[in-house]
């Protein structure tokens, strides 16, 4: 269970940051912005990691290993190609 909370909670920060990336060029504020996002993410992340914790260290672990592995593939499916020409030179 703590395992798919961890998914769910990196499915939520890593979605979040890159929609807000994705957007930042179309706000006023980008800065102010992303430090809100950043700020509303982590909070999440923490109080989500507070209660998971009462359960024990286990848990804890189980719930961080999703969260890096939803960051592991979202970087592997986002990630850009690079181009032919970068490559040769």
């Amino acid at each position: 269970m703590a395992f798919l909370i961890g998914l769910i909670l990196g499915v939520v920060y890593f979605g979040g940051l890159y929609l807000i990336v994705q957007r930042i060029t179309s706000f006023k504020h980008p800065g102010f912005i992303m430090a809100i996002s950043f700020v509303i993410r982590m909070g999440l992340l923490l109080i989500v990691f507070y209660f998971i914790a009462q359960k024990g260290i286990k848990d804890i672990l189980l719930a961080l290993a999703g969260v890096i592995l939803v960051r592991v593939i979202m970087i592997f499916k986002l990630k850009e190609p690079v181009s032919s020409s970068l490559k040769k030179g």
